[in-house]
C-alpha cells in the first residue's frame, strides 16, 4: 500500500477542515494507511479545522494507520504546542 500525501492550502476552517477530513476518509477506504500532511500551504488552522484535523487523525489511527504532520508555520505550531497536541500527535520539525 502506498503512502497517501495530502496538502491542505489556504485557511482551516471549517470548509477546508472538512475538506482535509473527507480526503482522509477517502483515502483509508482504498486502502492507505500512512498519511503525510504537508503544511506548506496552510497560512491557519481555526478551532473548527483544528477539530476536523484531529478527526481525520483518529480515523487513521483507528485504522492502523499512521498520520505526521509536516512544514507547519508559526502560527499553527503554535496552536498545536498551546494546546499540547506536539507531545501526542506525529509532527515532524
Amino acid at each position: 500500500m502506498a503512502d497517501c500525501q495530502l496538502k491542505p492550502a489556504g485557511i482551516i476552517d471549517a470548509a477546508g477542515g472538512q475538506s482535509l477530513l473527507n480526503q482522509i476518509l477517502s483515502n483509508l477506504k482504498i486502502g492507505k494507511r500512512t498519511f503525510y500532511i504537508d503544511f506548506t500551504a496552510a497560512e491557519s488552522l481555526d478551532d473548527q479545522g483544528l477539530e476536523l484535523l484531529i478527526q481525520g487523525l483518529k480515523a487513521i489511527t483507528d485504522a492502523g494507520g499512521r498520520g505526521i504532520l509536516y512544514d507547519l508555520n508559526d502560527e499553527v505550531r503554535s496552536l498545536f504546542v498551546a494546546r499540547g497536541l506536539d507531545l501526542v500527535l506525529n509532527i515532524l520539525p
